[in-house]
């Protein structure tokens, strides 16, 4: 008998098969075996739910970010075929559809792999109401009238009025000078503590040379005129005591004056 010394275990090495591999044992071929049947079976599930998506109409239709519109609102604003497929729909045409709602400031849909349709919105926030001749609206932060829809908790707003044009309508902006200058003013009003805004029930636009404010308390006519009213709110803080000595008789008063605060009294 001969050793072959070239290797120090020649004599302790299992058999080869007949092209030199290791014969693989029964567990692992079985093993094999199903990972290619269930491969095969998850091509085969997936090319038959393909026709499913190229015909289906979608399942559903989900709207988040509103709180003031209605999802069925939103819903019935965007157009198309109910029998049409989930996967002909444009999400990018459908997000336009919902833009031109006055409420809504931005709108996004996209399509979910279990065949349904997600909107994402966010809608304008009123700062205002607006009067234009006997209709209100609201007014959005872009100055954009939006039609009247009550919020989770009713509108604490001024109230903008502009009752010399009354074909306004919603989706429209109203006249940038008129709007602009009773903003300011309204501003000017948030920090004036002798006229918070509670204190105003009306605050009007139609002559471009006197804005005027009514007070909820006595309906009192305020002239504030077309300029210089940190000025002017100066002087009526100043004229605050008299005014409120003879407030009920008090009809209207003027800051237009250079000079002071006009009084006008009621007729007796």
């Amino acid at each position: 008998m001969v050793n072959d010394f070239s290797h120090p275990h020649a004599n302790s090495l299992p058999p080869l098969g007949e092209e030199g591999e290791k014969k693989p044992r029964g567990p692992w071929r079985i093993a094999q075996g199903l990972t290619g049947i269930l491969a095969f079976l998850l091509i085969l599930g997936g090319l038959g739910l393909l026709p499913l998506y190229l015909t289906s109409a979608p399942r559903f239709f989900l709207v988040e970010g509103n709180e003031v519109l209605k999802a069925k609102e939103i819903k019935n604003q965007v157009l198309f075929d109910p029998e049409q497929s989930w996967f002909s729909l444009d999400a990018y045409i459908l997000s336009s559809q919902l833009l031109s709602h006055p409420w809504i400031k931005s709108a996004t849909i996209h399509k979910t792999p279990s065949l349904g349709l997600v909107a994402q919105i966010e809608e304008y926030r009123p700062i205002a109401y607006y009067r234009a001749g006997t209709r209100l609206f609201l007014l959005s932060s872009n100055h954009k009238l939006l039609p009247m829809r009550q919020g989770k908790t009713p509108w604490d707003l001024p109230v903008l009025s502009d009752r010399a044009n009354p074909n306004l309508q919603a989706g429209m902006r109203p006249d940038f000078f008129h709007l602009e200058r009773g903003l300011r003013l309204l501003h000017l009003l948030k920090n004036f503590a002798p006229l918070p805004l509670s204190a105003i029930s009306e605050i009007r636009l139609q002559d471009p040379l006197d804005i005027q404010v009514i007070t909820v308390m006595g309906g009192k006519l305020i002239h504030f005129g077309d300029r210089d009213w940190p000025k002017k709110l100066t002087r009526l803080k100043k004229a605050l005591p008299q005014i409120a000595k003879r407030f009920k008789q008090i009809e209207q008063i003027d800051l237009r004056n250079f000079q002071g605060v006009a009084i006008k009294l009621t007729a007796r």
